[in-house]
């Protein structure tokens, strides 16, 4: 009897735990070849003037560089929620997901980030993991305001650290990060699911569901981000 009492209380606390990170991995859908995904800006044409010995000119310039310190994803989510085994392949239930009933959408260096006590995230940390360096386009000067709120089943993060996009996207990214906050993969990037969201481009509502930016180290090439979601 006692051992079934302990082995029962052991399934309790397993499935409590798993209550406590329902924000799992998300499956990717690269849409390049229908040809809806953005390319990196290939710069200005430089501009020119016709000058010859003698001449004196006053000549102001405005110029623009792309930066290597950032990149950015958007897009729709579709989606279940099921009733099923550890493999998911076997369902005994299977809810379709409504869009109007919101969730997140999180990106992380880590490929099997828990969620699990993470907290709010200052620019300062972000510059220092990521080696974002002082410059124009670091995190103190991108991840400037505190005023997003982000719910995750993990508990809501008030006042949280992001930035709000801008064009015509109604996005914004918030940051969370777990305690040992030192590394790339202890951070998540985070937004909340939007029915009638914008995205940078358009103007249009509803056409895109969720749009994010993530660091990355510069010089250091390619990075590799996994994607995370939770729905309703």
């Amino acid at each position: 009897m006692n051992n079934r009492n302990i082995l029962f209380g052991a399934v309790v606390l397993a499935l409590f735990a798993g209550a406590l990170m329902a924000i799992q991995g998300a499956d990717t859908n690269n849409v390049a070849a229908s040809g809806v995904n953005q390319v990196r800006w290939a710069g200005s044409s430089a501009g020119s003037n016709a000058t010859e010995g003698g001449n004196i000119t006053l000549m102001n310039l405005t110029a623009t560089t792309l930066t290597d310190r950032w990149a950015a994803y958007y897009g729709n989510i579709s989606g279940s929620i099921i009733l099923s085994t550890s493999t998911g392949n076997s369902n005994i239930y299977s809810w379709s997901y409504t869009l109007t009933n919101g969730g997140e959408v999180c990106m992380a260096t880590a490929s099997a980030q828990t969620f699990s006590g993470m907290a709010n995230a200052t620019p300062s940390v972000i510059d220092s993991a990521f080696g974002l360096g002082s410059v124009d386009d670091n995190a103190a000067n991108t991840m400037n305001l505190s005023n997003c709120t982000l719910v995750l089943s993990t508990g809501t993060e008030q006042n949280t650290t992001c930035a709000r996009h801008q064009g015509n996207s109604t996005f914004f990214t918030a940051v969370i990060v777990d305690s040992d906050n030192t590394s790339e993969a202890d951070f998540a990037f985070c937004t909340n699911i939007s029915s009638t969201g914008r995205y940078f481009g358009n103007s249009a509502a509803g056409n895109a569901n969720y749009e994010l930016m993530v660091p990355t180290t510069p010089g250091a090439g390619t990075e590799t981000y996994y994607f995370y979601a939770e729905l309703g």
